[in-house]
């Protein structure tokens, strides 16, 4: 058997493009089944990602995603010098540069293209698509030696599993526990407010790197999401927001600090951002590297399926 761990989006597209496998998972969506964006969301264009969103029957709408920068200023359009150290500290709540690479902060881009793309209404046609391979439970325990999954009401042998579960968990049910702990991640609380609060101008989402006591402040259907390190009372939120606080989520493990790590296990992969630990393995690269591998897969089996 082959099984794909957590129905985030990154499990969903791997299982919508293997059929072979199936999802073990609590529930689907991940942070896109929350009633309000938990940050700023954007699906980088590439040739698979537009083969994904054609598949099914959505149009292509490609957008021009404009990012800001805030260092106690007006927005600006340009990160600010030494911007990009003071933004890490401050998203990580340390006074160190551990971690710092050139993927932080979108590698300090001040804008990319995107396809415009409904992230709800894309779980819920993903999550449709594979109803079929969903087997709910909650995976507690994994034989990595004898290729054997421990769920909260059954177990499984596998032959395959395409690990999306937070790594550092992962690897606590793997009984390794030494090594999760090696992995340092933060929490992050997302605030929604009201489009009153403050005035992005052109811009879809700002990094902010002086005293305000969020991070980063992006645009929602519902109004305004700002990001804050650690989780916050709502005695806080209401003292740093007043008025325009709306409702906020608080994310445990949200942000990665240690960098990616050197693991390999035979018959696991690991996808995505949080189930490889790199922060740099966006929506795209899965959709792309899923696509691959069922084209790979296909050519063994004596057919072939292009996007």
């Amino acid at each position: 058997m082959k099984f794909v761990l957590g129905g985030g989006i990154s499990g969903l597209v791997w299982t919508y493009y293997h059929k072979d496998h199936c999802v073990i998972t609590p529930d689907t969506g991940g942070q896109f089944g929350n009633v309000f964006s938990l940050g700023a969301r954007y699906l980088h264009q590439n040739l698979e990602a537009r083969a994904f969103i054609r598949g099914f029957g959505l149009p292509i709408e490609e957008r021009t995603i404009r990012v800001g920068y805030s260092l106690n200023s007006e927005l600006q359009s340009s990160p600010p010098d030494c911007f990009r150290e003071l933004y890490y500290k401050k998203s990580r709540a340390t006074q160190d540069l551990e971690g710092f690479d050139e993927t932080s902060m979108n590698a300090g881009k001040n804008e990319f293209q995107a396809l415009n793309v409904d992230f709800k209404n894309l779980i819920e046609k993903l999550s449709a698509d594979v109803t079929k391979q969903i087997i709910p439970g909650k995976v507690e325990r994994i034989d990595l030696k004898e290729k054997w999954l421990y769920c909260d009401h059954f177990r499984t042998p596998y032959q395959e599993v395409v690990s999306t579960m937070p790594l550092n968990i992962f690897l606590k049910a793997a009984g390794m526990s030494d090594e999760a702990s090696k992995l340092k991640s933060l929490g992050i609380t997302y605030v929604l407010l009201d489009e009153s609060f403050k005035d992005l101008k052109q811009f879809d989402f700002a990094y902010f790197a002086g005293d305000e006591p969020y991070h980063r402040l992006g645009r929602d259907e519902n109004g305004l999401v700002a990001e804050l390190t650690d989780k916050r009372s709502n005695k806080e939120l209401l003292q740093f927001f007043g008025n325009a606080y709306k409702n906020h989520k608080y994310v445990p493990g949200a942000q990665l600090l240690t960098k990616k790590p050197s693991l390999s296990f035979d018959g696991v992969k690991f996808l995505g951002r949080y189930g490889a630990w790199d922060r740099s393995y966006k929506t795209e690269k899965v959709i792309q590297e899923a696509i691959q591998s069922n084209i790979r897969q296909s050519v063994g089996k004596g057919t072939c399926w292009c996007p």
